[in-house]
């Protein structure tokens, strides 16, 4: 089968809004299926099959600094890693084909079978062998994982999980010791901006700042080790008045002592809201 290429933007751990770039249509990808009443908000539901929807799982350019910075904390390949609210599988095949072992799981079946037909398409002959990921349909509370993975990633998935502390007490088990844990959420005001979203479809959408990561973490027995600024906002700050016309006035505001101060106070507030968390399971 021929693969169409799309973009995609998501709007929650397993429901996208799909652009085809040839023919310009509009899908939205609903991936709730099989699940039980009480999970069903933290997905979407789809009943056609069509595997053109598997290769519609490529990052937006806003997330991939992010993904770098994430990468970056990772420990070396070929380590185990643990992809949580995976989607449909971009995450997990990117870590798998830069050399770790990994594991994706999301509380959509569909999902589960997209990533599945995604990664099958992107390990052909022709690509480098590198193994594909291992995937699981499960809700992040109840994973069946004891003391196996050396890393794990909730990338913008763990503000749709209704408990995060079992959510993540259930990582921290997953975890060899000196396991290490990074979460990259948005923080507060989140929940309210979606509001539509969650009234259109039904899913969960919460405010995670921080905070109430650190504070679940800790109580599921991990260490926190590092709170980072969000490599996104980060270059957004560096760079993003590249982007604007050139002025004599724009090039000599964003040299000034003044503005690169406003930066350095504006990256910090934001770090503490909703920046890079990284956790580590203590050593046996």
């Amino acid at each position: 089968m021929k693969f169409m290429q799309y973009s995609l933007v998501c709007f929650s751990q397993a429901g996208y809004l799909i652009g085809n770039e040839t023919t310009g249509r509009t899908v939205v990808v609903d991936l709730r299926r099989d699940i039980d009443e009480d999970a069903a908000p933290q997905a979407l539901t789809l009943d056609e099959t069509d595997a053109e929807f598997a290769s519609a799982t490529m990052p937006s350019m806003e997330s991939s600094g992010e993904l770098g910075a994430l990468m970056s904390l990772l420990p070396p390949p070929p380590a185990r890693v643990l992809d949580l609210g995976c989607g449909t599988g971009w995450l997990s095949w990117i870590l798998q084909s830069s050399g770790y072992h990994v594991t994706g799981v999301d509380i959509a079946p569909r999902a589960v079978e997209l990533a599945q037909a995604y990664v099958a398409q992107m390990a052909m002959p022709d690509h480098i062998e590198v193994g594909v990921p291992v995937f699981l349909a499960s809700p992040a509370d109840a994973l069946p994982f004891d003391s196996e993975f050396d890393a794990a990633i909730f990338f913008d998935s763990l503000h749709h999980v209704p408990d995060e502390r079992s959510a993540i007490m259930a990582v921290a088990r997953a975890l060899k010791p000196g396991g290490v844990l990074l979460t990259s959420e948005p923080g507060r005001g989140h929940a309210a901006a979606s509001a539509a979203v969650v009234e259109k479809f039904g899913v969960t959408e919460r405010d995670m700042p921080v905070g109430r990561i650190r504070k679940a973490g800790e109580a599921a027995g991990l260490v926190h080790v590092a709170t980072l600024s969000r490599a996104d906002e980060l270059g957004s700050h560096l760079y993003g008045w590249l982007g604007k016309p050139l002025t004599l006035r724009s090039w000599l505001l964003n040299r000034s002592p003044l503005r690169i101060v406003k930066q350095f106070i504006t990256s910090e507030v934001r770090r503490l809201d909703n920046g890079i968390v990284v956790m580590r399971r203590p050593e046996a």
